[in-house]
């Protein structure tokens, strides 16, 4: 049926599949595991290095302890999880959990739809996972210390607005400066501290 597993305590189980290595296991059809107790258990998946987990159907995990659980996933890096389908994660500690969504640098979360996040400790935010949301981020660069204090540098928005710090520029031609500023009115600028134009 295809299948091949070389090295010590190597499993291939799965049809036409491949196991090479030490204690590896390939039990996906046609999937490939290889290095050093590595799993490859999603139809189509490999998983490469060590103590990786590649679960998700086509998904790859490479590297040390990464895990492409969602279909088409990859992860790579150190500690990385690719969960999203068509989701990519690399670094260290890393999260993409949104669909189409890509996390790159250490330990950021890109959790809504097609999102993308680099740096590190990037601010959360509201979670749409498998559609499109305007209120949910499409890039964020996250410039935290650690998971308390979580934030970005830069946020672009899926309707267009622009955060930049404490600043955010809207479409339409609003601009909002400063600690809870407001500029809800066309055109209209707020800067400060708790201010508000809304004429």
């Amino acid at each position: 049926d295809g299948r091949v597993a070389m090295g010590y305590q190597t499993t291939a189980s799965g049809s036409e599949s491949t196991a090479t290595g030490y204690k590896t296991t390939a039990s996906g059809s046609k999937s490939t595991a290889m290095g050093s107790m590595t799993t490859a258990s999603g139809s189509d998946s490999t998983a490469t290095g060590y103590k990786t987990t590649a679960s998700g159907s086509s998904s790859i995990a490479m590297c040390a302890s990464t895990t492409a659980s969602g279909p088409s996933s990859t992860a790579m890096g150190y500690k990385t999880t690719a969960s999203g389908s068509d989701s990519t994660a690399m670094g260290s500690m890393t999260t993409a959990s949104g669909g189409k969504s890509t996390a790159m640098g250490y330990k950021t979360k890109a959790e809504s739809m097609a999102e993308t996040v680099v740096g590190q400790y990037n601010a959360l935010g509201t979670s749409a996972d498998a559609w499109w949301a305007t209120t949910d981020a499409a890039f964020r660069v996250g410039i935290g210390t650690s998971e308390k204090d979580r934030k970005d540098a830069l946020t672009v928005y899926k309707d267009g607005r622009v955060a930049m710090g404490h600043t955010t520029v809207y479409k339409d031609g609003r601009v909002a400066m400063g600690y809870q500023t407001t500029a809800s009115g066309s055109e209209s600028t707020a800067t400060g501290y708790k201010t508000s134009a809304s004429g």
